[in-house]
C-alpha cells in the first residue's frame, strides 16, 4: 500500500485531482483540483468527445501529473466514468493520454461506480437497521440499492443521469411551461419496475449522493454537520416547486449556478423526488461520499481492500437469495445443495487452487440454478440462464453475472464436450474451465438431492489421490440419488481428472 497519492478524475464536467496522504486511520487531502471541461455534453448529445476537448484534456492531465510529481506522490490513478464510458471515441482518447502523458486510465463500469459510493455511505453509516434506500445520480448513471441491515439485497444500475436527461430532452424546454412534467413522464418507465420492489417495503430512510445532492442542500439553507445532512421532505418541496417553475438561465441567475449547475438541477431533484416518494423517509439524507474519496482509501489502506471483498461477496449472495425469491425458487432444496456444494468445493480448494471469488460464483449459481422454472419447467435451464443475465445483483459485474448465468445453462448437460457457451465474451480456455468447473461440483450436489427431500442427514467428504469419495449417513431409499449421481458426475471426472464415488456410510452403495 501507499503513504501518498493522486487520483485524476475524469468526470461529465469537471477533470478533479486529489492529492492525499494516510494519516494513522484517516485519509488527509493535501490538493484538490478541478479543470472545467464539459466531455459529458459532447458524449450524450452526438456520442464523441471532439477533438479539441480531447486536446484539452491531454493537457489538464498533464499539468496535474506535473503537480502530483512536485507532490512526490507514490501511485497517480486515473480514471472516468459515463462521459468516456459512453463516447464511442474513447479507445483513441485512452490511446492518446497514455501514449502523452504514460498514465492508464481505468474506465468504471456502471456497477464499479455505483459500488464504490455504497461502501462509503455503509462505512460513514455502521449501524444501518431495516431496510434502506441508498441513490446515486451521476450527470450520466443512476445507481439504486436497496439494503437490510447492512446488506444490499437489491440494486439497479440505470444509464441515466441529470446532465444525460438534459441533454436528451432539452430540445422540448422551449416548448413548455412544464418542463418538470416532461421530466416525470420519461422517468415513468423506469421508476414503474422499481415502484413494485420498493413498495412492498417499509423503506424508512433514503440515503443520497453526488454532486446534486449537495448543491440541493446548499439551496435549502441545509448546513453539514458531519459525514450527513438531512433535507426535510418540506424543505425538498418549496425549492423543487422552485425551481421547476424556472428556466436554467433564470435558476443560473437567480442562484448563481455555473451553467452545468442549473441545467442539470431541475432533472436531478425529479429523480431525487420519484425516489423519495417510493419510501416512507421523512427526509433524504444526503453523504458527502465522493467516488474520489473512496478510490483514495482503496489505494491507501490494504486492509479495506479485504473488508470490503468480504462484504461485497456477502451483497453478492443476499442479492442472489433475493432475485431468487422473486421467481419463488424452492429455498429448501437450494440450501440443500448449497451447503453440499460448498462442502465439495472446500475439500478441493486447496489442491485444485479454487479461489474465494470462485466460491461465491458457486454459491451464486446454486441459488439461482433453477429460477428458470418459474417460467416454465421444460428446459429450465435456458431461462435460468436468461433471467441470471437480465437480473441486477448486487456487487456483480457483467462478466461475473455471464459465468453465474452459463453455470446454471450447463448444470443439464452430461460432459465438458456438450458445455454450452452462448456468449462469445468467455469463448477463451480460462472462461470454459471456469464455467466447467462449477458446473461439475453444482451437478454433483444437485444429484445428491434429486428428491428434494435431504434423503441424508451428514455428508462425510474425503479427498484421496485418485478419488473424491462420498459418504452419506441416511436409513433413507436413495435409488434416485444413486441414478442422478451415476449420471452427473462424468463431467467432474473430465474435468478435475480423478474419480469420485458416492458411498452410504458402512455400506458400499
Amino acid at each position: 500500500m501507499f503513504n501518498r497519492v493522486a487520483t485524476i478524475y475524469i468526470a461529465s464536467s469537471d477533470i478533479i485531482m486529489k492529492i492525499a496522504e494516510k494519516k494513522e486511520k484517516e485519509v488527509m487531502i493535501l490538493e484538490e483540483l478541478f479543470y472545467p471541461i464539459n466531455l459529458g455534453h459532447d458524449t450524450f448529445s452526438s456520442s464523441a468527445v471532439t477533438f479539441e476537448k480531447i486536446k484539452n484534456l491531454n493537457q489538464a492531465i498533464n499539468n496535474f501529473k506535473k503537480i502530483a510529481e512536485e507532490y512526490q506522490v507514490e501511485k497517480i490513478k486515473v480514471f472516468a466514468t459515463a462521459a468516456l464510458r459512453e463516447a464511442l471515441n474513447k479507445d483513441y482518447i485512452i490511446y492518446q493520454i497514455k501514449n502523452n502523458n504514460n498514465l492508464n486510465i481505468e474506465i468504471f463500469s456502471n456497477v464499479e461506480e455505483h459500488q464504490l459510493i455504497y461502501q462509503g455511505i455503509r462505512n460513514t453509516n455502521k449501524n444501518l437497521k431495516g431496510d434502506n434506500l441508498f441513490a446515486y445520480i451521476g450527470t450520466g448513471s443512476l445507481g439504486i440499492a436497496v439494503t437490510n441491515q447492512n446488506y444490499i439485497v437489491k440494486s439497479q444500475s440505470i444509464t441515466l443521469g441529470s446532465l444525460k436527461i438534459n441533454e436528451i430532452l432539452k430540445g422540448l424546454q422551449h416548448k413548455t411551461d412544464e418542463f418538470h412534467i416532461v421530466i416525470d413522464g420519461y422517468l415513468s418507465g423506469y421508476i414503474y419496475n422499481l415502484d413494485l420492489f420498493i413498495k412492498k417495503l417499509n423503506i424508512n430512510n433514503f440515503y443520497a449522493s453526488g454532486k446534486e445532492i449537495e448543491l440541493i442542500a446548499k439551496l435549502a439553507g441545509i448546513t453539514r454537520k458531519s459525514n450527513n445532512f438531512n433535507i426535510s421532505r418540506a424543505s425538498f418541496y418549496r425549492l423543487y416547486n422552485d425551481v421547476k417553475s424556472k428556466t436554467p438561465k433564470q435558476l443560473l441567475e437567480k442562484y448563481d449556478l455555473g451553467e452545468v449547475e442549473a441545467e442539470t438541477l431541475l432533472p436531478s431533484m425529479t429523480i431525487y423526488k420519484n425516489l423519495m416518494n417510493l419510501t416512507q423517509s421523512s427526509q433524504i439524507i444526503g453523504s458527502t461520499v465522493t467516488i474520489e474519496t473512496e478510490v483514495i482509501r482503496n489505494m491507501l489502506f490494504d486492509n479495506r481492500h479485504r473488508e470490503l471483498k468480504k462484504q461485497s461477496f456477502k451483497n453478492i449472495i443476499a442479492s442472489s437469495r433475493s432475485v431468487a425469491k422473486k421467481y419463488n425458487y424452492n429455498q429448501e432444496h437450494a440450501e440443500t445443495i448449497e451447503k453440499i456444494a460448498l462442502d465439495i468445493f472446500d475439500a478441493l480448494k486447496e489442491r485444485f487452487q479454487l479461489s474465494e471469488k470462485e466460491r461465491v460464483l458457486l454459491q451464486a449459481a446454486v441459488i439461482l440454478h433453477d429460477i428458470g422454472k418459474y417460467m416454465n419447467l421444460k428446459k429450465h435451464y435456458e431461462h435460468s440462464y436468461y433471467l441470471i443475465r437480465n437480473s441486477d445483483i448486487a456487487d456483480l459485474n457483467s462478466y461475473d453475472k455471464n459465468i453465474i448465468a452459463h453455470i446454471s445453462l450447463n448444470h443439464s448437460q452430461s460432459s465438458t464436450t456438450n458445455l454450452k457457451i452462448k456468449d462469445n465474451t468467455l469463448k477463451n480456455h480460462s472462461d470454459r474451465v471456469l464455467i466447467a468447473k462449477l458446473t461439475a461440483i453444482l451437478k454433483i450436489a444437485d444429484s445428491l438431492d434429486k428428491s428434494h427431500k435431504e434423503p441424508f442427514s451428514e455428508l462425510e467428504i474425503n479427498l484421496e489421490e485418485n478419488e473424491l469419495e462420498l459418504i452419506i449417513n441416511t436409513e433413507k431409499d436413495i435409488f434416485l440419488e444413486k441414478w442422478a449421481f451415476s449420471n452427473k458426475s462424468r463431467i467432474f471426472k473430465e474435468i478435475f481428472g480423478i474419480d469420485v464415488s458416492l458411498n452410504k456410510k458402512n455400506t458400499l452403495l
